[in-house]
């Protein structure tokens, strides 16, 4: 599966009802990164997230869920990942592996999901 085009939908499967969420990934321990200095920590981080980005992609493949996925933003060191989606992949997002928080982006308020 292609992370960037496989999850870009077809106008004929198209969704109207889409939410934009904010998933935030587990992150390595503070203790595992203290050793390192800062240059070294952003890279981690950033490979952490690029792995959890890559792992979301494929659990959303395997649950059928891809084509409710309209887009997968970049990953970044921050933990989070931004996903538009329709509501029903943002209430599944919860259960996927990595994943600690799922918070509905709306005018940027930032709304956690019930489970």
């Amino acid at each position: 599966m292609n992370d960037r085009t496989s999850l870009q939908l077809d106008v004929a499967q198209a969704q109207t009802d889409w939410v934009k969420v904010m998933v935030s990934i587990d992150r390595p321990p503070a203790e595992t990164l203290a050793h390192y200095n800062r240059r070294e920590k952003l890279e981690i981080l950033e490979q952490n997230a690029k792995q959890h980005r890559s792992e979301l992609v494929q659990w959303l493949d395997e649950h059928g869920l891809a084509p409710e996925v309209a887009r997968i933003g970049a990953s970044t060191s921050l933990n989070v990942l931004f996903v538009q989606c329709t509501p029903h992949v943002a209430r599944e997002l919860q259960h996927a592996p990595g994943v600690t928080q799922v918070m509905l982006t709306e005018d940027n308020n930032l709304k956690p999901m019930s489970r």
